[in-house]
């Protein structure tokens, strides 16, 4: 659950390498939900900052140890359980110690997916003396671009009976919160992490060291010169351009006053058009309210009118008319009464006429039954005499 560092520091004394490991990944505090982690590793565990950093510093001094395959100490395996447990302590005598921690903090990594992540960091030494062949596999495995996976160990402080968890035990989501760490356990093929941050960054002999040392002494001597006289050129060049660009920044700064006059000033004008336009919207509100008031007197004023010029027609002659009488009330403002009373003094003659052309008719043929007493007279007498 680890990653696994070998790098190319070294202790003082011959024979021991130093390594670097990241032994579990920190989840934030926000994951916990309902007292229980969102997040955790394959074993169920949900490591929170605050915990891990109180008991971070019982790393130091604990072992790293693998579980040979074979007498040969090159091939590893996992813990080394064994099964037995002494007072709570799980005997993991199968494992060999191959070195130590003497440093440990929390750091931010980035794996082999680019992704962030924070890790408890453990450094310490490789007794390279007693398993060259071992650590030497761990460089091979590295050199082809494989994974080496680690487990961290914790056991139950000298003052409780267990590991505590906050909030309790659960299978997963547990959040442990008084422990110590005891040790970290390399993994071999085959072992699968509950962490697959686990990455073993670099092996390196203390003779490999001291070349590249060396090698780095003799590049700096060859070109230290070239990079002073470099540093040089470009100082002087920096000099000689300042005084130019603290004037050029002057000039801005004095622009950038003029415009911040012109910008306040353009903001009083635009608030005084606000006030402005609140003051035509004001009086446009009101006209249109006294026209409409205006509007609804001069309709009545027509209707009045109007009922003032037809007052003397009967209601049969205004009865010629009511259509426009009708369309009159519906719009008095935009209709004529001359058009009204027009069409009263139409229904009017039409009538007149009718009756008048009625009544000739009539004494017309009232005539045909009366003897009109001076007509001729149908002689019905012979020719012989006159009746005088």
């Amino acid at each position: 659950m680890v990653i696994f560092e070998i790098s190319k520091k070294q202790d003082k004394k011959t024979g021991y390498k130093h390594f670097k490991l990241s032994l579990l990944e920190i989840y934030n505090d926000d994951c916990v939900v309902n007292n229980i982690g969102t997040k955790y590793n394959d074993n169920g565990i949900t490591w929170l900052e605050t915990y891990v950093d109180s008991v971070k510093d019982t790393l130091i001094g604990s072992s790293v140890t693998v579980a040979f395959a074979d007498e040969t100490k090159t091939d590893i395996l996992g813990h080394g359980e064994t099964g037995e447990i002494k007072d709570g302590v799980p005997i993991l005598s199968d494992a060999s110690t191959i070195g130590h921690f003497e440093k440990v903090y929390i750091d931010v990594i980035t794996n082999d997916k680019n992704e962030k992540k924070k890790v408890l960091i453990g450094e310490g030494f490789l007794d390279y003396m007693r398993y060259p062949d071992c650590i030497d596999l761990l460089e091979q495995k590295l050199s082809n671009g494989e994974t080496v996976y680690g487990s961290v160990e914790i056991i139950k402080t000298g003052t409780n009976d267990a590991i505590v968890y906050l909030y309790g035990y659960k299978q997963c989501g547990r959040i442990p919160v008084e422990y110590e760490f005891s040790g970290f356990a390399i993994l071999g093929c085959g072992v699968p992490p509950a962490d697959h941050a686990a990455t073993l960054l670099e092996v390196a002999s203390l003779q490999e060291k001291n070349k590249l040392k060396e090698d780095t002494n003799t590049m700096d001597k060859e070109t230290l010169a070239m990079i002073t006289d470099s540093v040089k050129s470009t100082i002087v060049e920096l000099n000689s351009n300042t005084a130019e660009l603290e004037s050029t920044i002057a000039d801005l700064n004095a622009k950038i006053s003029e415009k911040d006059t012109q910008i306040e000033e353009l903001n009083a004008k635009v608030e005084e058009i606000e006030k402005c336009k609140k003051e035509v919207e004001k009086c446009a509100a009101e006209k249109a309210e006294i026209e409409a008031k205006l509007n609804a007197v001069k309709a009545e004023n027509a209707k009045t009118e109007l009922n003032s010029a037809i007052s003397n027609f009967s209601d049969v002659e205004k009865a010629y008319a009511q259509a426009e009488i009708d369309a009159f009330n519906a719009a008095p403002l935009t209709s004529e009464i001359n058009s009204v009373t027009a069409k009263i003094y139409e229904g009017i003659g039409k009538a007149t006429k009718i009756a008048e052309t009625e009544k000739v008719i009539a004494e017309q043929n009232s005539n045909k039954d009366v003897i009109d007493i001076f007509a001729d007279v149908d002689d019905t007498q012979s020719d012989d005499g006159s009746i005088f």
